[in-house]
């Protein structure tokens, strides 16, 4: 940069230090993301969502239609 005549001053080294660290984060969040460990934890959770809906409410069922009232 010197033999270009450009002078860099520390604001655009602390933009690179910054860019550096968000790269990295992102690039660590992606790995785990993507990881056996991660897939495992993402599997169990939406099984866990799963077996929350199927202890609610039946969706479907003898008497169902029963809460339905008719206007006429």
């Amino acid at each position: 940069m010197e033999s270009l005549g450009i002078i860099l001053g520390t604001s655009s080294h602390n933009w690179a230090d910054t860019e550096n660290s968000h790269r990295i984060n992102r690039a660590d969040h992606k790995s785990r993301k993507e990881s056996k460990e991660g897939r495992i934890l993402r599997r169990q959770q939406q099984k866990d969502a799963l077996d929350i809906i199927e202890d609610s409410l039946p969706l479907y069922g003898p008497g169902i239609d029963d809460s339905i009232i008719s206007i006429y």
